[in-house]
């Protein structure tokens, strides 16, 4: 197992930050952890790096407790800047990781020649924009070659070149095997990254399957909308009329192949059926416009 959480909860005062929250991956791939600023993100990955305390809970990493360091030996968290030395250069943090990972100064040159930071590496990081520091964070946290990477909102302050080459590299990584688990409030972004977004809503993480109910958007072109329509209605199924002939539906596998069966015994012809995917923005907006109003 990659990756285990088992109930974790977390609460600062009186308020739960991280409620009974549970995940589990057991196969190398990208997730994206989507939440406004403020909601934990930060806090559950600092967490998981054992840099924060918790009520309850278990957390495994490779098949060991969170609290293990020997743990650090195959995963690295890329944090935000506060944690870099702004009288010590870029090749000084470099150099430290590189120590600490038994990697070589050819090493050194070929991560920073793929992030892009050859040019300002021996500048204090004191003079560094906020774009170089993420850039040399990123550096600091893809030299160990890892097979666990977390990174807390790692595209902050760059610019739109930066930001594909961060991505590029990101994926190149997962090919390699690495599993990586990013924070954002960018929805943009995480869908040209990755499809498998996780929402942190209410202390919990809820997947596109987990908000539905396991139930589907569906776009169903047959021959009379009418009469399907009064089928949907007395079993209070969601759905849309889009013209005529088309309609959207929502609803679960099961439902759908009793839809056609209806269709079916009416004698009406079903032209086509096409899965449609959800609009992951306007869930974005439901889940936390209503959290926030």
């Amino acid at each position: 197992m990659i990756l285990k959480i088992d109930n974790l909860t977390k609460v600062y005062g009186k308020r739960v930050i991280l409620d009974q929250l549970s995940l589990e991956v057991e196969e190398p791939q990208i997730i994206a952890l989507v939440a406004p600023n403020g909601t934990g993100k930060t806090t559950l990955l600092n967490i998981m790096c054992d840099l924060e305390g918790y009520q309850a809970g278990k957390i495994e990493i490779l098949d060991r407790p969170n609290t293990d360091r020997h743990i650090f030996a195959e995963m690295t968290y890329m944090q935000d800047n506060s944690i870099l030395y702004d009288e010590l250069t870029g090749m000084d943090h470099l150099k430290f990781i590189a120590s600490m990972y038994h990697k070589t100064q050819q090493d050194i040159a070929v991560t920073a020649h793929l992030v892009g930071v050859e040019d300002y590496l021996n500048k204090s990081v004191g003079k560094y924009s906020l774009g170089m520091k993420q850039h040399l964070l990123f550096a600091m946290g893809i030299l160990p070659e890892p097979k666990v990477f977390l990174l807390d909102e790692p595209l902050n302050g760059l610019d739109p070149d930066s930001v594909i080459n961060v991505r590029n590299i990101l994926k190149e990584m997962a090919k390699s095997g690495t599993t990586i688990l990013f924070s954002s409030h960018n929805l943009g972004e995480v869908v040209k990254l990755t499809d498998n977004i996780l929402f942190l809503h209410e202390g919990k993480l809820k997947s596109e399957k987990d908000i539905f109910e396991n139930k589907e958007k569906w776009t169903l072109v047959v021959e009379a909308v009418n009469p399907l329509e009064a089928y949907l209605q007395d079993h209070n199924l969601d759905y849309q009329i889009l013209s005529p002939h088309k309609i959207e539906i929502t609803t679960t596998q099961d439902l759908l192949a009793q839809i056609k069966n209806f269709l079916e015994e009416q004698n009406l012809a079903l032209w086509d059926t096409q899965k449609t995917d959800w609009d992951l923005e306007q869930i974005y907006l439901d889940l936390f416009e209503k959290t926030s109003s």
